[in-house]
């Protein structure tokens, strides 16, 4: 049956039912029924159909939710848990993005090596606050390498305005402004650094005025500034050296070395000769009397004989700190045998019983490093010397002592020293008097100081006196750092005191030609066959920046130069 035949049955049905019956009589009841009766007649059978459904579904939610709360009280609640920091990304800037923050800051700067070449600074901007200047190469930018222009661009993302800036760079001079564009010809190194920016002052007051927070706050602030201030020089590092094993030295003990020794006893005696660095002869490690600890390992009788053995377990340097060793006795000086040393390094003896020493004072004992001993000591410690080494001669009754070795490029070999030649005084005292370890330690001091020697010339067979100056170097040449360009040769570099120097020659200025030989071009082997030394003089012509051309004649002769302590001490390490 369709759907209008089934309507139509269903009012049929509602007209002859009682309750229309009544509707039609009038009444207030039978009013409202009729008006229920025509909301049911508008309402279609499907939504009301529809209407149970949403009724069924709104049961269910709300039977979940009655479950859900009872859930909810019947499990225990989770504990907070504090939300974790949010961290910044670590995204390393682009070439697009490093370019433009560069710019920001107020430079314009290329990729070069070793770092960034500074093109354009905008004045009035940070980099012009900063003191960078067009030309200069970017090595550091606040305590990174600026290898990159991300690099640079990641320091700046760093920094803030109103905190302090820094930076490392290698400016080239002034001078230079006319030289090829070349990484060769960079000056030297110079550190900027920005001010701070300047706060109004706070009112002062008094300690009594602060209140116990403020107190506490000023005294933890004090306390983090004496922990900055004590850090850095603990990690600074002093130059070391390391004393291999099996490097001899003499000791002696001052009150000799009595019989009645036990196992365990304690000796202290002291250095009675000094020992180099290296065979440079640059610098004392340990100094004539230094101090020394030395204990008795064992002690025996055989006979009439005894038999001791020694073993030194500390030093204490003169003027320096004290070290932990090991040492053992190898030899024993002077020519008496009634005491000798086993090859196991132990005293065998056999005293006159009225005798109270087993080794009297004046006799050395030479004793035999087992393990390396690493020395720490600050720059002032080490003294220097002339560059020369003495020992005791066979014939010369200890009024002379002789030159057994001389170094090349110090102060010795540059006065015309030979091996062989006799020194009789020192600084005006006889070495006589002075003996062979005092003439030693006379012979070395500050840097920069000299020493005055009455040596006896076996080549000339005369005396003279010579002056030298302890811990300086000397190079045979012109003293000229020569780099090659398209319209000539500039000076990097003039050694003060150099032949170079002395004919008045600058760094910055340009050199045409050395011996007729344009400059102009020319390869780096033929420019360094040029300025090799020669016995003839060389003739240069040079242009100085404020003049014209000049020509002079060099003669290449020896000539001393100051050399960084640090970097000498860093090369003998």
């Amino acid at each position: 049956m369709s759907r209008i035949a089934l309507a139509f049955i269903f009012l049929v049905s509602l007209t002859t039912s009682p309750i229309a019956a009544t509707a039609t009589s009038g009444g207030p009841i039978l009013d409202a029924t009729a008006k229920q009766s025509t909301v049911k007649k508008d309402i279609p059978p499907k939504k009301r159909r529809s209407r149970k459904k949403i009724t069924r579904r709104r049961k269910k939610a709300a039977s979940k939710s009655r479950s859900r709360k009872i859930l909810k009280k019947s499990v225990p609640k989770p504990t907070k848990r504090t939300p974790k920091p949010k961290t910044r990304s670590r995204r390393r800037p682009s070439n697009s993005e490093a370019i433009d923050s560069i710019l920001a800051f107020g430079a314009s700067a290329v990729k070069e090596k070793g770092g960034l070449r500074i093109l354009y600074i905008r004045k009035g901007s940070p980099a012009d606050t900063l003191g960078l200047k067009t030309r200069d190469t970017l090595l550091t930018f606040n305590g990174r390498r600026t290898h990159t222009q991300r690099a640079a661009a990641q320091a700046l993302r760093s920094w803030k305005p109103e905190a302090r800036l820094s930076a490392v760079v290698s400016r080239v001079d002034a001078k230079l402004d006319n030289a090829p564009g070349r990484i060769d010809l960079r000056g030297d190194l110079i550190r900027l650094e920005s001010r701070t920016q300047s706060w109004p002052r706070p009112i002062e007051r008094d300690a009594d005025s602060l209140e116990p927070k403020e107190t506490a706050r000023a005294q933890a602030h004090a306390a983090a500034a004496r922990k900055r201030m004590e850090d850095p020089l603990k990690t600074l590092k002093a130059p070391s050296f390391r004393v291999a094993a099996g490097e001899r030295i003499w000791i002696r003990f001052p009150k000799g070395i009595p019989q009645n020794l036990q196992k365990g006893d304690v000796l202290e005696g002291e250095t009675s000769s000094t020992m180099a660095t290296d065979k440079s002869l640059d610098f004392l490690v340990i100094p004539q009397g230094s101090r020394v600890w030395a204990q008795v390992v064992s002690n025996r009788t055989k006979g009439r004989a005894r038999v001791i053995r020694l073993v030194v377990y500390k030093i204490g340097l003169d003027g320096g700190k004290i070290y932990p060793c090991s040492a053992m006795v190898r030899a024993i000086s002077g020519t008496d045998h009634s005491v000798q040393v086993s090859p196991g390094g132990s005293l065998v003896a056999a005293p006159q019983d009225e005798d109270p020493l087993l080794v009297p004072a004046e006799r050395n004992l030479q004793i035999e490093f087992r393990k390396d001993l690493l020395i720490l000591e600050p720059l002032d410690f080490y003294r220097t010397g002339p560059g020369l080494w003495l020992r005791t001669p066979a014939q010369s009754g200890g009024r002379q002592l002789e030159i057994s070795h001389i170094i090349r490029g110090r102060s010795a070999h540059a006065a015309g020293l030979k091996k062989g030649d006799r020194v009789s005084h020192i600084n005006g005292r006889p070495v006589d008097r002075l003996g062979f370890s005092e003439s030693i330690l006379m012979l070395y001091g500050s840097p920069g100081t000299n020493v005055e020697l009455k040596v006896f010339r076996q080549s000339a067979r005369s005396v003279e006196r010579v002056r030298l100056q302890r811990g300086a170097g000397y190079r045979n040449g012109y003293g000229l750092t020569l780099s090659s360009g398209k319209d000539g040769a500039y000076v990097l570099r003039v050694d003060e005191n150099s032949p170079a120097y002395r004919v008045g020659i600058r760094r910055g200025y340009r050199v045409d030609s050395i011996n007729d030989d344009k400059l102009a071009g020319i390869p780096k082997r033929k420019l360094a066959a040029l300025l090799k030394p020669v016995a003839k003089s060389i003739k240069i012509v040079y242009k100085p920046n404020d003049r014209g051309l000049q020509s002079k004649s060099i003669n290449a002769s020896s000539y001393p130069y100051e050399r960084s302590m640090r970097r000498r001490l860093k090369n003998i390490r």
